[in-house]
């Protein structure tokens, strides 16, 4: 870092700044200030005295919704006849040529998640005048101590648009800004260094840093990290800087008690962070009122809860370990007695409840000594153990995941529903099915129960979902998913849909069942298990919804029209459009009469043959949906180019009818994700042939019929009956002809 008469000289580079040493228009606006800027401090000079103003630093306060773990007031304007505030901002003299200021911190007990600054936005054009940088970004910096200095970076942080708040203070007629920063990864520190400037990539604008006079008088600065940190001295005058700590509160919803085991002397309760941030619980405490009592004993808990994690509390440490081994106690609370009766229980943070396990009073139910609860409604306040708990036989799991929460399994038989965890009430929390499709071997299934979904984007989902993981992928698994009213976030329960996450986006099943009553819906033709959670369907009911959309080849050389959906609602019909060019203004109706809609709940397959196709030519194809509201929705184009099949070469014509093997063979999904499977055939003459594929279980996957005598090559693009994906499995492709019938062995694997 360059010495004061190094920087005062890089300063004299700008004739504008040297200018501000006797603020012209000082002596018109604020008669008899004395004023400088040196040194990058813009400073009161007026008084003579180098007394200091000695405050013991502020700490563990409570503040609204935030709690204090450190801080240092600024020197107010009219607390004393001086004060100092220094640039501390990435834009100094040149964007890049910072000027950055730091201070030490220390017994900041908790989760630093929000600095607070305060100080002044100054421009400095012909004169001083105030700066529009609203809001500005930061840079926030924490190093360790380094025996009095500024040691090792632990975080670097660039914080942006952060809006600034007038405190009621103006110096020299500029008024006075807070910034309230919140971290974007809070800092787990006790004590250490912080560095904050401004960062908004501009000249025309710095972040001024008030200082304070409540320090130790020990502050650095560092220019455009050159000569690393340097001691700032200010005359005797206070160089600490004005600055706030704070941690959040721990809130409702956020630490869950989620498991209650009355067990004698090893009796215990457990707490869950349902949150994706470390949770500070030094200001959490557990109250314990003994059957019915209004009246609580309470202990303290300590430390920080990771995300995730789960806390433990036994009555006694030894009988605990006895009873479970290998299990970890975070605390003790020996009053704790947790022997039924109308005992109850509460989370209390900054005096106010947060959780509860019973209704304290005489509003508590009654349970037995020796009850085992989990929770399963855990956006409840907790105190209904009819509603908001389950009582169950299963083993305890302090300090893991709940059988609540969870489940696995790996013999599956076909058409058998397989319960995992529980909703209370005697309800699983998710049911499972592979009816007669694959099984899937080794699966495991966890509840995130009161959570917001991963990905969501700008979706509303249920505050629940399920993450099922297997060794092998389903191809017709029935899903149900079960909820709580507390979950349902602002959605209407009558128009929730199932959707799964998988490659980089949501996919909707409109097809399902719901009851509202049992709080329940389910789907089925789920062939990748992943991410599952409940939303309401796209405008709410989708009128209809395609799984596939196809022009196929007829043997008569016409152009076949496919389509299949998945679900119809309300729906009046389809019309089928053709045209010349992607421009489907100047394409025509090919059926004058609408094909009628089943309008229904399972996927149906339709077909329009249109005859008019010339051999050569090149069309575009669309398909028009007609509700019975009115609304229209359009789906293609397809391109589509009819090959003259009657032109063949009677020598190109096998002498009898043939079925090669197919290519590639195996098939690997993984590599050849959007690839084909080409299967090659002959027809003799005055023969017509079929080719179908079928799984190992003889359903019928897919069929290419109609094929005329020729050498033809069918490209499958593993897209079944219904347009789903084939799974990977063993499968058997069939040419039929009136006198042949060939079947031969494909393997699709991943």
């Amino acid at each position: 870092m360059p010495g004061k008469q190094k920087k005062e000289m890089q300063m004299k580079k700008s004739l504008i700044i040297m200018m501000l040493v006797y603020f012209t228009f000082a002596g018109v606006l604020f008669a008899g200030e004395g004023i400088s800027f040196n040194n990058g401090k813009l400073t009161s000079k007026s008084a003579t005295s180098t007394k200091k103003i000695s405050k013991t630093p502020e700490f563990s306060q409570d503040r609204g919704s935030k709690k204090i773990l450190f801080e240092q007031t600024a020197i107010e304007p009219d607390e004393v006849d001086w004060w100092s505030i220094g640039v501390s901002d990435m834009g100094y003299q040149e964007i890049g040529d910072g000027l950055i200021h730091a201070d030490n911190f220390s017994v900041a007990e908790g989760i630093i998640t929000n600095v607070k600054v305060i100080g002044l936005n100054l421009f400095n054009g012909d004169d001083w005048s105030e700066a529009d940088e609203d809001p500005m970004n930061f840079i926030v910096n924490f190093y360790e101590d380094n025996n009095g200095t500024a040691g090792e970076l632990v975080s670097h942080q660039e914080i942006n648009g952060i809006s600034r708040v007038a405190n009621g203070n103006d110096y020299l007629g500029f008024i006075a800004y807070e910034w309230d920063i919140p971290l974007e990864t809070p800092v787990n520190m006790q004590s250490g260094w912080i560095a904050v400037a401004g960062n908004n990539n501009d000249t025309e604008g710095w972040f001024m840093w008030a200082n304070s006079a409540e320090g130790d008088n020990v502050e650095y600065i560092n220019y455009n990290d050159s000569d690393g940190w340097q001691l700032s001295e200010d005359e005797g005058r206070p160089t600490d800087r004005a600055f706030t700590l704070t941690g959040d509160f721990v809130n409702t919803d956020e630490l869950i008690i989620s498991e209650v085991k009355s067990n004698g002397d090893a009796s215990y309760i457990e707490f869950y962070n349902n949150t994706d941030k470390d949770l500070d619980l030094e200001s959490v405490k557990v109250k314990y009122f003994n059957n019915g009592s209004s009246e609580a004993s309470e202990t303290n808990l300590s430390g920080n809860l990771e995300t995730g994690e789960y806390y433990v509390i036994t009555r006694n440490q030894n009988a605990f370990t006895i009873a479970y081994p290998g299990k970890t106690v975070n605390a003790i609370f020996s009053a704790m007695l947790l022997d039924g009766g109308k005992d109850a229980l509460a989370l209390v943070c900054n005096n106010q409840v947060i959780d509860r396990f019973n209704a304290e009073g005489a509003e508590a139910e009654t349970w037995d000594n020796g009850d085992h609860f989990v929770r399963t409604d855990i956006l409840s306040s907790g105190e209904s153990l009819a509603n908001d708990w389950a009582k169950t036989n299963e083993n305890s799991t302090p300090g893991e995941t709940n059988q609540a929460d969870s489940g696995s399994e790996s013999n599956w038989e076909p058409d058998t529903n397989v319960d995992f965890g529980s909703n209370g009430t005697d309800q699983p929390a998710v049911v499972l099915n592979m009816n007669n499709g694959n099984l899937p071997g080794a699966t495991t299934v966890e509840i995130k129960r009161g959570k917001d979904v991963p990905n969501a984007g700008e979706e509303t989902f249920v505050k629940r979902y399920a993450k099922i993981n297997s060794e092998n992928q389903p191809s017709d698994a029935s899903l149900r998913i079960y909820y709580k009213d507390s979950e349902l976030n602002g959605l209407d329960e009558n128009k929730l849909i199932i959707v799964g996450y998988w490659d980089g986006s949501w996919h909707e099943f409109n097809n399902v069942n719901r009851n509202a009553d049992e709080n329940w819906v389910e789907t089925t033709g789920i062939n990748h298990f992943s991410n599952w959670a409940l939303r309401e369907g796209k405008d709410g009911n989708l009128p209809v919804q395609l799984s596939s959309f196809a022009a196929i080849q007829t043997s008569d050389n016409c152009a076949e029209i496919e389509w299949v959906t998945q679900t119809e609602n309300d729906m009046r019909g389809y019309y089928v459009y053709r045209g010349y060019s992607e421009n489907i203004t100047e394409s025509n109706k090919l059926n004058p009469e609408i094909i009628p809609a089943h309008n229904s709940p399972t996927a149906v397959k339709y077909s329009y043959k249109d005859e008019t196709v010339n051999p050569g030519e090149t069309y575009w194809f669309w398909l028009e949906s007609a509700g019975n509201d009115g609304v229209v929705k359009t789906f293609g184009p397809l391109i589509f180019t009819l090959e003259n099949q009657e032109d063949v070469n009677p020598a190109d014509i096998p002498d009898v009818s043939y079925l090669n093997n197919s290519y590639p063979n195996p098939f690997n999904i993984s590599k050849e994700r959007n690839g084909e499977v080409s299967i090659r055939f002959g027809v003799k003459e005055n023969d017509e042939a079929d080719l179908t594929v079928y799984n190992l279980k003889g359903q019928l996957v897919k069929e290419f019929k109609s094929y005329k005598p020729g050498n033809h090559t069918v490209n499958w693009n593993l897209k079944t009956e219904n347009g789903k994906n084939a799974e990977s499995g063993i499968y058997f492709y069939r040419l039929k002809t009136k006198t042949t019938d060939i079947t031969h062995k494909m393997l699709i694997i991943k």
